[in-house]
């Protein structure tokens, strides 16, 4: 089985997430090496996938919706 780029970052992004257990901002994905343009539509098909949370405004960022061990690579790919 072979990984998409996109399906990477997304992993990338999601461990981001289960290992800080926080909340993230769009920039801080940069520190995986991830092209800003490129995280923005990742970030938006994980969230329609229902994996993670957006948070809009100042405060604003991105959470886990499930926890890390009911996620599966099926449900990123």
């Amino acid at each position: 089985m072979k990984i998409t780029r996109e399906a990477d970052y997304a992993l990338r992004i999601i461990a981001m997430l289960a290992d800080e257990n926080r909340q993230i901002e769009q920039s801080d994905c940069r520190k995986n090496d991830i092209p800003y343009r490129f995280t923005l539509k990742i970030l938006r098909k994980i969230v329609q996938a229902g994996i993670i949370k957006s948070y809009r405004g100042v405060n604003g960022g991105y959470v886990l919706n499930k926890k890390p061990s009911e996620i599966t690579l099926k449900d990123v790919n």
